[in-house]
């Protein structure tokens, strides 16, 4: 796994991705009063509240509250759209703007990204770096999730979360998917 995940990693046999994100929760929420008895750690000279509840958002209602906070004209619903979201961003509306790791934010770097690797790459570029206090963002888009299982209610976003605090993510889960099929299917779809 990926070094910033090697501190620790657990399953759970039937456990779906909620379970996981209340135990995730329950023990970082912990682990921070035993540091810091209020539930407040510093970082970069900032506080980070690690109390009890955490946020939760959707990732395309993280993406669009963090272009709302930007002045970018980006609704809610033009995320949902392929068709919109892809003339929106080959449109230049964040032409001249860079993310927080410096990149550029003009058309061609979502141009060949399908539905899902574009609303992922959005929230990479606008929102992923301005959670500090803890805050789960869920609803991952299936194209860049292909070992969680897809939402009973909507195939086109997963059973996935990942935590952010302190402008960076310390967390990943989903609920497994077990379907061998399926499995395959999104694979050579990949």
């Amino acid at each position: 796994h990926n070094p910033e995940f090697t501190m620790l990693e657990f399953y759970t046999a039937l456990f779906d991705c909620l379970a996981v994100m209340d135990i995730t929760e329950e023990l970082i929420a912990a682990a921070a009063s035993r540091v810091a008895p209020d539930g407040v750690v510093t970082y970069k000279e900032r506080p980070v509240s690690f109390r009890r509840p955490f946020a939760r958002l959707t990732m395309k209602d993280a993406i669009a509250g963090a272009a709302a906070r930007d002045g970018i004209a980006l609704a809610r619903h033009d995320l949902d759209d392929a068709a919109r979201l892809q003339a929106w961003t080959a449109s230049g509306a964040l032409s001249g703007r860079r993310s927080a790791k410096g990149a550029a934010l003009a058309p061609q770097r979502y141009a060949g990204l399908n539905h899902g690797k574009r609303v992922a790459q959005l929230f990479e570029d606008l929102a992923e770096h301005s959670f500090w206090d803890p805050t789960f963002i869920v609803d991952y888009p299936t194209e860049v999730s292909p070992l969680a299982k897809a939402r009973p209610d909507d195939p086109t976003t997963t059973e996935r979360f990942e935590l952010y605090a302190a402008g960076m993510e310390i967390a990943n889960g989903f609920s497994e998917l077990n379907d061998p099929l399926e499995q395959r299917a999104r694979f050579l779809e990949q």
